[in-house]
């Protein structure tokens, strides 16, 4: 694949050690549809050997949001400094140890882990604590669920907003146990960029499943890690063809271990095969998908007054036309509380414009009237198998549209054609992601000097309508791309 020649600067970077620095400027890439896997495995392998052989003229564009760090801010001169390049994997994953207590090890875990790193051997002694490990911090989650779940009422009680809401509770942490998931993820990096630099790969998987822990130490670990080995031993040859006449010091082979073991996780995903479209913009690779609307997860609920005006501006722009285009959701997966090796799809960021389009499409097949939109709620949601937060959402902004005589309204009664058209829509146009990378800030905690993180975890619990948790609107904020493309409902 060729890029353009068309330059696209982002920023200069500065001195100042507190002020940001901003992405390196990269050329254009043409966008590209329907892109095979070995497009996208081309677009990781040269972020890999970008880390041996970096050329500052053409850096590669970066997945979202692995240059970014809280929402879609950037990192100071200060942190570039302190850990290195943060567009890589190992500088930004060390900082987010450093920084953020609550992304270390799990109390439950401490010990464990404290064992494993006396041993002379992280990997080769991994195989034999990944079982106690594993388990120790799902019991981790599962107290962390209790403690959330033990106030709500039952299902019987009904399924109002506040039936949903509980306090935050994150799994057990301390500085300590931060300080000793750092220790494993640098330790095992080392061990495992000094043994392929040897030519011995024995470990590969090992390693791959101490990164995962590392990045999310509760859901990390659920799932099968064999397609993602191979990927990572496919990208190593690639990286190892490139780099054969070239002298790679220690350090260099840690940072391309961490760099594989991002990448390889990020094509490992069960939707990378359905990606349909490749935006490139300023520093970004952004792979979308078309995913099922009625199969999508959601942790946060909406409100309903944003809702109706994302309606109003969905409806004009499908006036006289014959499709909408919408700004992607954000969309990425995480483990079934049921069936840990099954994978939910949720939404991360665009819960608004998704309830939107549902809210749509059920007036288009209910009639735009109050009692006929309330009475074939319940049947819309039993054919499409939404669960009890769907029908929560939809209900609230029903009563929205229908409390009082309104623009939106009145705009989807006199516009009953482009109503219509949602009424065949299946598919939103999403970006995919991965929850783990991302340093989510709970706005419901923490101050703007001190920031708090939600836990990966967080994802898995209110996601899951088994759970029967659900985040208010507004509590979370993952941030999104600044460019972004527009794409069609289907």
């Amino acid at each position: 694949m060729a890029p353009s020649t068309e330059s696209a600067p982002v920023g200069d970077n500065c001195r100042d050690a507190n002020t940001l620095r901003y992405p390196h400027p990269r050329r254009l890439l043409k966008d590209l549809t329907n892109p095979t896997f070995e497009d996208l495995f081309g677009l990781a392998l040269w972020r890999v050997i970008d880390i041996a052989i970096p050329n500052p003229a053409d850096r590669p564009p970066r997945l979202f949001p692995t240059a970014e760090n809280i929402r879609d801010t950037f990192f100071t001169m200060q942190d570039w400094l302190d850990f290195g390049d943060m567009e890589t994997e190992y500088a930004r994953l060390s900082y987010t140890l450093s920084k953020y207590t609550e992304r270390g090890v799990p109390a439950r875990c401490a010990y464990t882990v404290a064992e494993l790193l006396a041993a002379p051997g992280i990997l080769g002694r991994w195989n034999a604590v990944y079982p106690d490990i594993r388990s120790q911090a799902t019991e981790a989650m599962m107290e962390a669920l209790h403690a959330m779940t033990s106030g709500l009422p039952t299902p019987a009680e009904g399924v109002r907003e506040q039936h949903y809401i509980s306090d935050l509770v994150d799994y057990g942490f301390s500085d300590v146990h931060q300080s000793i998931q750092l220790q494993l993820f640098h330790r095992s990096s080392q061990e495992i960029a000094y043994m392929i630099s040897k030519g011995n790969s024995s470990l590969i998987q090992e390693y791959v499943q101490v990164h995962a822990f590392v990045r999310d130490p509760v859901g990390g670990l659920w799932g099968d890690f064999s397609r993602q080995v191979a990927i990572f031993q496919n990208l190593l040859s690639g990286f190892s063809s490139r780099v054969a006449n070239i002298s790679l010091e220690s350090e260099a082979w840690t940072r391309v271990v961490a760099q594989l073991a991002l990448e390889s996780s990020f094509l490992a995903q069960p939707y990378v095969p359905n990606v349909s479209y490749v935006h490139f913009s300023s520093h970004y690779q952004l792979p979308y998908v078309n995913v099922k609307l009625d199969e999508l997860a959601r942790a946060e609920l909406s409100v309903p007054e944003r809702v109706m005006a994302l309606i109003l501006e969905m409806l004009l722009e499908t006036l006289g036309k014959s499709r909408c285009l919408m700004i992607p959701i954000v969309v990425t997966t995480v483990p079934s509380l049921a069936d840990g090796n099954r994978r939910l799809q949720i939404i991360i960021d665009g819960n608004t414009r998704a309830t939107a389009v549902m809210v749509l499409r059920l007036l288009a097949m209910s009639g735009a009237e109050r009692r006929g939109a309330f009475a074939y709620l319940d049947t819309y949601c039993q054919e499409r198998g939404l669960g009890s937060k769907w029908h929560q959402d939809i209900l609230r902004v029903l009563r929205e549209l229908f409390k009082k005589e309104n623009t939106c309204i009145q705009e989807i009664r006199k516009n009953h054609t482009a109503v219509q058209q949602f009424a065949s829509v299946n598919y939103i146009p999403a970006l995919l992601v991965q929850e783990s990378v991302f340093q989510t800030l709970c706005l419901r905690r923490g101050s703007p000097e001190k920031p708090r993180l939600l836990q990966p975890m967080h994802q898995t619990l209110h996601n899951d309508d088994s759970s029967g948790l659900a985040l208010p609107a507004r509590s979370q904020s993952h941030g999104r791309p600044t460019c972004y493309t527009l794409l069609p409902l289907k």
